[in-house]
């Protein structure tokens, strides 16, 4: 509280109090008091014209995500490289970049990532409306086909005739 009714009359002198009031205990009086407004760097207060914000976007949907997400969705097999990309995306948050212009150190707010997001919506407490209106799901018998064994393989062929035996 000091260091702020100085810093209009000595701007010196209040950075040099939030140096030695805050130093030891930066980190937690940070989290509680929400010190946005301080530069952690060079404990400048930020104020409009001493700082400038930016944000960095979170990771995009590429051709290549989302085809591994179609693969994911159809319960595929993930290799170590495709279930990095989809950990690295879904992770992905973005980022608010607050440089002060006096030290000209960049700090770092971070947003929720995508993972937060979805279970955020799917435990909304907004009851869901179940339509009436819906035909029941009816299975019928006749519809069923025999296959035949030779075309009976799993694979990602399918029934083409070089997968068939001979």
């Amino acid at each position: 509280e000091a260091a702020e009714q100085l810093a209009g009359a000595c701007p010196g002198q209040a950075r040099f109090l939030l140096y030695f009031i805050l130093l030891p205990l930066f980190i937690s009086i940070y989290l509680e008091h929400g010190l946005e407004r301080i530069c952690p760097y060079c404990f400048q207060f930020l104020v409009p014209d001493s700082y400038r914000v930016r944000l960095k976007p979170k990771m995009k949907v590429t051709p290549q995500i989302e085809k591994v997400l179609k693969r994911e969705a159809k319960n595929h097999k993930l290799n170590m490289k495709q279930t990095k990309l989809l950990r690295k995306y879904r992770e992905s948050r973005s980022i608010l970049l607050v440089t002060c212009k006096s030290c000209n150190k960049t700090i770092r707010h971070y947003g929720k990532s995508r993972d937060f997001l979805a279970t955020k919506t799917q435990n909304c407490g907004t009851p869901l409306i179940k339509s009436s209106l819906k035909t029941p799901d009816v299975k019928i018998p006749s519809a069923k086909k025999m296959t035949p064994v030779s075309c009976s393989r799993l694979g990602s062929k399918g029934n083409s005739p070089s997968s068939l035996s001979r």
